[in-house]
């Protein structure tokens, strides 16, 4: 019903009545239900194999993106964050501007295996349980599942898949430590962790400068790359204004998808 509202003002009606279509078949429901199981085949059938330039394949991913985010009040511009911090992360660390321009990509996707956790899970007021826990922790591994199979992500998919991993070895899906974690997963891991923690979010206000610089500092070594921590805290203020532009412009977005009297779209803009 939401979808076919928004046919002719945020939707395409031709792309709604697609939608209506394929929301009728029989698997439908079952598989939109239990995405942990169907989460790369959901489509009736395999599409055929096309060849996209770097410029689409940004594109592509940013669409993503908001798939990924909006399907979260918490997270709604918080792809979009990431991934212009990381790209810009990236130049100052040395990256090719092939690679920086890669690196948007991955930050775009970094969460992509989220789409196999239930919204009751990512939703939950209070910390998640034992068992939810470990379906969060699953989705580093959705997304590599996802990604492997596309030819010519491999980085992206090394980066992405690995980003929750720590210096210290305590992080996820693998346990790898230091420097055998991917200097890309350890650029996304910076910059998704300094956008969790200044962006603003509906239960509460994002860290301020002093906050942020204490708490970045204390992640270093740990759980981030040092050097790559003490490069962003250098170039903290140019870093957040591109993610402020980056979020607000993702905001927009969002106010597009959902209608202004919703629920979703006034906590959004609190």
């Amino acid at each position: 019903r939401r979808i076919a509202e928004g046919s002719g003002t945020a939707f395409d009606p031709a792309y709604v009545q697609a939608f209506l279509d394929l929301s009728a078949t029989p698997d439908f429901r079952e598989q939109a239900e239990r995405p942990d199981q169907h989460l790369a085949t959901l489509a009736p059938e395999r599409l055929e194999y096309e060849t996209l330039p770097l410029s689409e394949v940004r594109e592509f991913s940013r669409l993503f993106s908001l798939i990924i985010d909006f399907r979260s009040r918490f997270t709604a511009t918080h792809s979009r964050g990431v991934a212009h911090t990381a790209e810009r992360l990236a130049e100052l660390a040395g990256f090719t501007p092939a690679e920086a321009a890669r690196m948007r990509v991955a930050g775009m996707l970094h969460d992509l295996g989220k789409l196999a956790v239930s919204r009751e899970i990512l939703d939950k007021p209070g910390p998640p349980d034992e068992r939810e826990w470990s379906v969060i922790k699953s989705h580093p591994g959705h997304s590599r599942q996802v990604l492997s199979a596309m030819a010519g992500l491999e980085d992206v998919c090394q980066w992405v898949s690995s980003h929750h991993e720590r210096m210290d070895g305590k992080g996820y899906p693998d346990g790898v430590s230091g420097q055998d974690i991917p200097l890309g997963a350890r650029v996304v891991a910076t910059a998704d962790v300094f956008t969790a923690i200044t962006e603003d979010r509906p239960y509460r206000a994002g860290m301020d400068e002093a906050q942020t610089r204490k708490t970045m500092a204390g992640c270093a070594g740990t759980a981030l790359d040092s050097a790559l921590v003490d490069l962003l805290l250098d170039n903290m203020d140019e870093l957040n204004d591109i993610r402020i532009a980056a979020q607000r412009e993702a905001i927009e977005e969002f106010d597009q998808v959902y209608l202004p009297e919703t629920e979703e779209a006034c906590t959004a803009r609190t």
